[in-house]
């Protein structure tokens, strides 16, 4: 890549610290039924399939199917299970491309026809458990893995025993643990409710306030018009 200090020369950075990842077995298989028998023993393998265009730019989701005949495999898929749809057959593949691409990064395609070479060139391998050793690192009450987030093997659970902190409020020089914070947080939460009481008890008062002049009002117009009103008296014949 190009540098600020090399605009003109491309210069290599050499990766001087990684993880060696090792294997138990490892092999290549070709056909359906080999690749099927293999995902089901030991899980999902890694197939070369031929990109073609549809595939690369057109796919957005259901069961691919090439009708070109287009072979050139150019790209590495990891199949990690198979079915059946609608009486079709596929395999269910993840591809390296995101999330954007395909059914979130995954796609279909049609199982037992080789398409785009799907089924001629696949490999599987057997990790060694060993690898764990050289990735493992402590955190907490777990550790992270190669596997995921796994709990600590019994020789070092010991190391990280686990106690309720929930009243712990003490604190060293260099660092404040959110526990310190608790009893100012659980008055400041009583503050708020005492606060929430007095407006409710405001607003009650003030609705009832209301409601008694506008009672009055009405009372009002209904006498002024009970008075405003005439009565003509006629003698009898």
């Amino acid at each position: 890549m190009y540098t600020p200090e090399s605009k003109t020369v491309p210069q290599c950075f050499p990766v001087t610290k990684m993880v060696r990842y090792r294997a138990k077995s490892h092999g290549h298989l070709a056909g359906e039924l080999a690749m099927m028998k293999e995902i089901q023993r030991g899980g999902p393998i890694t197939c070369g399939i031929a990109c073609s265009d549809e595939f690369t730019y057109e796919y957005k989701a259901g069961i691919l199917e090439d009708k070109t005949g287009f072979m050139d495999i150019d790209h590495d898929v990891e199949i990690v299970g198979w079915g059946e749809e609608d009486g079709v057959k596929y395999w269910h593949v993840r591809n390296s491309w995101g999330t954007y691409w395909g059914m979130n990064g995954f796609f279909k395609i049609v199982r037992g026809k080789n398409n785009l070479g799907i089924e001629a060139d696949c490999a599987f391998m057997e990790p060694d458990i060993s690898d764990e050793e050289l990735v493992w690192e402590e955190k907490s009450i777990y550790g992270g893995s190669i596997f995921g987030i796994v709990p600590f093997k019994e020789t070092e659970a010991k190391n990280h025993p686990i106690k309720d902190t929930a009243q712990d409020v003490t604190r060293r020089d260099d660092e404040v643990p959110v526990a310190h914070y608790l009893p100012e947080m659980n008055s400041f939460a009583t503050e708020v409710e005492s606060r929430h009481e007095d407006s409710s008890y405001a607003l009650l008062a003030m609705m009832f306030f209301v409601s008694g002049c506008v009672c009055a009002a009405l009372a009002a117009v209904l006498i002024l018009k009970f008075r405003g009103h005439r009565y003509v008296y006629r003698t009898i014949p």
